[in-house]
């Protein structure tokens, strides 16, 4: 089955936000806001098993860890089971990348660097994105695509998802001229 016949909404479907995940330097990135896929990408060194999932990725909690992975609002299945496009895969940092302007206002009065935050500040930034599951859109109601896109109720499930985890790092990341220059400063930030 593929994804555009699918016929049930993913078990984690108010769970999926707008981002991208990357393998960087060993660890798994989830990364969204502005100019996230290119770096990323530059990042990973370009390679393919690197590049885990593009603009839909699925949070799920497991005790004190989180694990993300590819999820358009539906799953495309092979024998009842999930094919290995939607596997989960332990996040160590959730990154959110300023636009232009934010970064002009962060930044006015000091160096531009990669600023640890609170998963709070994320929760809100990250909210503020388009919910982004498009098989979702074509499967669910009215009323529930009205739920699913609420910005309050995305905000308050990120904050119930990542609340307390073990070892997952929440980054501010500045825009740079170059997604180069972007990408430089995740290989080079230091833990």
């Amino acid at each position: 089955m593929n994804l555009l016949e699918a016929r049930e909404l993913s078990p984690n479907v108010e769970s999926i936000y707008y981002a991208d995940l990357f393998v960087v330097g060993g660890r798994v990135w989830m990364i969204t806001g502005c100019g996230k896929s290119g770096a990323g990408r530059i990042a990973s060194k370009k390679e393919l098993a690197a590049d885990l999932a593009r603009d839909a990725v699925a949070l799920v909690r497991d005790g004190n860890s989180l694990y993300g992975g590819y999820d358009p609002g539906a799953l495309a299945t092979k024998d009842g089971k999930p094919i290995d496009l939607h596997r989960l895969h332990k996040i160590d940092v959730i990154a959110y990348c300023l636009s232009a302007d934010e970064t002009a206002t962060v930044y006015a009065n000091r160096q531009i660097e990669i600023d640890k935050v609170d998963h709070t500040l994320v929760a809100a930034l990250l909210s503020r994105m388009l919910y982004p599951a498009y098989v979702a859109q074509t499967l669910g109601s009215a009323e529930q695509l009205r739920w699913l896109q609420d910005p309050t109720r995305r905000h308050k499930r990120f904050l119930e998802l990542t609340n307390a985890v073990d070892d997952v790092k929440f980054l501010v990341i500045p825009w740079m001229p170059s997604v180069e220059e972007k990408a430089e400063l995740y290989v080079k930030l230091a833990w």
